[in-house]
């Protein structure tokens, strides 16, 4: 795994940790705060595996509910936040990792 990609995967980790304690904080959601800090910590270690598979599973899954929790409340936090944060982790773990085309001279 490339270091921008563990650089990308530990601030993703981080905000949806701090996401889980802050529905904790402000809602008192004992689920939200077990959820985020369970993902964000689960992001967070599984960056040391060298594949790549894990993390973006994650990240997908957590994609998935907030487009799911986002369509159904049309509310901009946390869910429509968190689906924009997901969507571009994911992108952006996309773009890091692409495969350059090789060059051959003629």
């Amino acid at each position: 795994m490339k270091k921008s990609t563990s650089f990308t995967l530990l601030i993703y980790g981080i905000m949806v940790t701090l996401g889980g304690v802050m529905g904790f904080i402000k809602a008192g959601s004992v689920a939200s705060l077990i959820m985020g800090c369970g993902f964000g910590l689960t992001v967070i270690f599984s960056r040391k595996n060298r594949r790549l598979g894990f993390p973006v599973l994650l990240v997908c899954i957590l994609d998935a509910f907030f487009s799911y929790r986002f369509y159904l409340s049309m509310k901009w936090m946390p869910a429509g936040l968190m689906l924009t944060l997901s969507s571009a982790v994911l992108l952006l773990i996309i773009f890091q990792n692409r495969k350059q085309p090789s060059r051959t001279s003629p």
